[in-house]
């Protein structure tokens, strides 16, 4: 009960309405799909959000055409993607490398410098990319 009014109230504090809804939405079991698409709907549109949604729910493949579909907008889209990716198959001993989707793989290969060598700045846009659009993640 205590987690449910937490939650409740870190909602109220969001100053989007869309990103209200969204949260509200994944809360009650609604689906992510129709979450997604409120975020998608926002005007200016809620990408690096929604991209969140899927991660958070380890949808990585709903993830990565999120972001790639916005690659041209915002590269960091898809590093982001990458980068939370990356941290969660080391945390099970796997690498991006060794995964059988070949899409992961031609994306991790082209931006691994960059992941590799940027883990602080990728960190620090998405706290940007958080921040610009006022949601809690």
């Amino acid at each position: 009960l205590i987690d449910k009014v937490e939650f409740l109230d870190g909602l109220m504090s969001i100053e989007r309405s869309e990103l209200q809804k969204a949260e509200l939405l994944l809360f009650k079991r609604g689906d992510p799909a129709e979450a997604v698409s409120i975020l998608l709907l926002a005007e200016p549109p809620l990408i690096y959000h929604a991209m969140k949604i899927y991660i958070r729910l380890h949808k990585w493949e709903k993830a990565l055409e999120l972001a790639s579909s916005h690659y041209e907008s915002n590269e960091w889209y898809l590093i982001t993607l990458l980068w939370h990716r990356s941290l969660y198959l080391e945390s099970h001993k796997k690498s991006i490398l060794e995964e059988e989707k070949s899409v992961y793989r031609s994306y991790f290969e082209k931006h691994q410098e960059t992941i590799d060598n940027h883990q602080d700045l990728i960190s620090e846009e998405e706290t940007r990319m958080s921040n610009d659009e006022r949601c809690i993640t």
